[in-house]
């Protein structure tokens, strides 16, 4: 359930918004070592966030845009290291901008973040029952710690072809969990259309990471993801329908993006969308 309103007066606008997620496991499963846990009707803690934002354009060209967030969520009823149960963790991250509009083809974007983190759950550990070997436990601990970044964006459009290009550096003083995100991401996706075909085109290139799950920590290594498509619009019965072909991971790379969960390999397949 969530809330979300804007205000504009002028060049300025504010936002707020307040959310919470409620959530409940009819049936999942908890990886401990290489053993699932199987895990039913379980209701989980709620999550509350609320967010501010604000904007001024000082031209149509050139604008500034801020936005704080604030989260919480209540700890899991888990068996813990130290004994005892963990505290709530919270969540509070803060981000700035700048985007520009030189020209329709070059609209560049700039954003800064920083996020605090309190007393987050992690698996330090585990515990095997003396009378059962097979009998394997996660243990909990908690952790503060923040991350912080900056992400440089460029987009437009030219005749028939359009373009976005995203690329973000990330770095956090966790020592723990040090590398638990890539340092470097890039992200960038070209189309062409003519008439009612549309052509895409994307790669996404990650850097070499700590991929961690409950399974335990390794390396998931950089990769780079490309993906194709083209799509057919026209009309049936008066429908506005859209046939789509599609090739996802056009080079059948293999790697991890989560630790002990190889990604799929070459994908080909089609898809189609009717609008009421």
């Amino acid at each position: 359930m969530f809330v979300q309103d804007e205000w504009r007066r002028g060049r300025l606008s504010l936002d707020a918004g307040v959310r919470v997620d409620k959530t409940w496991i009819d049936i999942g499963y908890e990886q401990i070592g290489t053993r699932r846990v199987r895990i039913e009707n379980e209701e989980m803690y709620p999550v509350y966030a609320v967010a501010l934002g604000a904007r001024w354009d000082f031209s149509p060209a050139v604008g500034i845009f801020g936005r704080t967030r604030l989260s919480t969520q209540n700890a899991p009823t888990v068996e813990t290291v130290p004994g005892g149960s963990l505290s709530s963790s919270t969540r509070m991250g803060f981000e700035t901008g700048i985007d520009t509009t030189f020209t329709s083809w070059f609209r560049p974007r700039l954003c800064v973040y920083y996020l605090d983190v309190r007393d987050a759950p992690f698996i330090a550990g585990q515990s095997v029952n003396k009378d059962d070997p097979t009998d394997i436990i996660n243990l909990y601990n908690s952790l503060d710690w923040h991350e912080y970044g900056a992400e440089l964006a460029l987009a437009g459009s030219w005749n028939a072809w359009s373009y976005q290009l995203s690329g973000s550096w990330n770095n956090k003083n966790d020592n723990t969990l040090d590398n638990r995100i890539p340092e470097f991401t890039f992200n960038g996706v070209v189309r062409y259309r003519q008439g009612p075909w549309l052509a895409t085109f994307g790669v996404y290139c990650i850097d070499s990471f700590e991929a961690v799950n409950k399974a335990g920590t390794g390396d998931a290594e950089g990769y780079t993801n490309i993906d194709a498509a083209i799509s057919r619009d026209f009309s049936i019965h008066g429908l506005a329908t859209t046939l789509t072909f599609y090739v996802r991971n056009l080079t059948d790379d293999d790697y991890e993006s989560v630790y002990g969960f190889p990604s799929m390999g070459r994908i080909v397949g089609a898809g189609a969308r009717m609008m009421f």
